[in-house]
């Protein structure tokens, strides 16, 4: 874990690690009396919720990227079409489908499944040089006759690169692993129009 992601993305195990030691200091400091552990209890818990602050008011990439992801998978849960635009690089692809592809696609398989919610999973993001990749997986339910059982995972990549009004977008989407389905057999599936 790097510094920035200490300092910005700072997590809860380090935060409670720090109100433990400051609580500590504090409490030895106040059974001998000594205005030094005092003091030095203070400047922990102060250093402790200066680390929260930060971390709370300021959205690394990675969190914005983890967080389109969520927004993406409800987007389409929803059928939200102008949300799933706005995710979207004007350019963004999934096989052979474009910007336009994608969200018909979302919003012709979320009806042809009965698409009812979808909670993401395991998301991991991961950085190199200009873009930022999250993998994730999506349980999903189902009401539709069409398909054997009403719940599903599946597994997904979005690779979202920073657009020139500074926002992250989705260039390139992925299939991974859909029950079921042979990853043959979903490459084909994405090579025509939705």
């Amino acid at each position: 874990m790097s510094i920035n992601q200490l300092l910005f993305e700072t997590p809860w195990w380090l935060l409670v690690a720090i109100a433990v030691v400051a609580v500590a200091l504090l409490m030895s400091g106040n059974r001998r009396q000594d205005r030094r552990l005092l003091l030095a209890g203070l400047i922990v818990l102060l250093l402790g919720a200066v680390l929260w602050l930060v971390s709370f008011l300021i959205d690394t990439p990675r969190e914005l990227v983890a967080r389109g992801s969520r927004e993406f998978v409800q987007d389409v849960v929803k059928r939200d079409q102008s949300g799933l635009k706005n995710l979207l690089s004007p350019n963004a692809t999934l096989m052979l489908w474009n910007r336009d592809d994608i969200i018909a696609g979302a919003m012709k398989y979320s009806d042809m499944y009965g698409l009812k919610s979808g909670m993401t999973s395991s998301l991991d993001v991961t950085e190199t040089s200009a873009q930022l990749t999250s993998t994730f997986t999506v349980f999903s339910t189902h009401e539709a006759p069409n398909i054997p059982y009403n719940n599903m995972s599946s597994r997904w990549e979005l690779t979202w690169m920073r657009s020139a009004d500074e926002t992250w977008r989705i260039t390139t989407i992925k299939p991974i692993q859909v029950p079921g389905v042979p990853q043959e057999v979903l490459m084909r599936h994405f090579q025509g129009k939705p």
